[in-house]
């Protein structure tokens, strides 16, 4: 008995939340520097032989760290807690998810004339946090699409299409 085959809008939906996951990520990681060094003055400065240490230089390695350690931190809580509390409820935890996305990039727009330092980093370190919220829901969204058919393909897909914005992120974003 042959199954029918997996919704394809579902898994081009999927796709496309994995896109932009990636594409957002890919602007965290390629403008955060340069914004903070234009707005902010912090990081390095372009010849260090000639300038005194100062605290602003490490800020912005202090802010990418931490948002890497809080994508792992709602990684792991995902895997130890959060999981289970969101399977079958992947759409909600994606529409959450791209709501805070949504919210996040809006506070990091200079509305008023100014964009002070801690709603940038504010907003910077949520991205960070819930973008790994986007991450599991949508390959178990996924994996209940396609259900009983091999999966690596579609996956393999998945992971392809999710590469691309890291690609070509760093292009539209600097």
């Amino acid at each position: 008995r042959r199954r029918p085959p997996p919704l394809r809008l579902g898994i081009f939906t999927c796709y496309v939340c994995f896109f932009g996951t990636n594409l957002s990520v890919a602007s965290l990681e390629t403008v955060t520097p340069v914004v903070v060094q234009r707005l902010f003055g912090w990081g390095p400065c372009l010849d260090p032989a000639t300038c005194p240490f100062e605290p602003a230089q490490t800020y912005v390695d202090l802010l990418m760290t931490t948002g890497g350690l809080l994508s792992l931190c709602m990684s792991v809580n995902m895997a130890v807690w959060l999981g289970a509390k969101v399977y079958g409820r992947e759409i909600a935890a994606l529409t959450f998810a791209l709501i805070v996305y949504v919210i996040t990039n809006a506070s990091n727009v200079d509305w008023f004339g100014s964009l002070p330092a801690w709603r940038f980093t504010a907003g910077y370190l949520l991205g960070a946090f819930f973008g790994a919220l986007m991450r599991g829901p949508n390959i178990s969204l996924l994996s209940q699409i396609i259900g009983p058919h091999p999966k690596a393909q579609y996956m393999g897909k998945l992971f392809a299409v999710g590469a691309v914005p890291r690609i070509i992120g760093p292009f539209l974003y600097v």
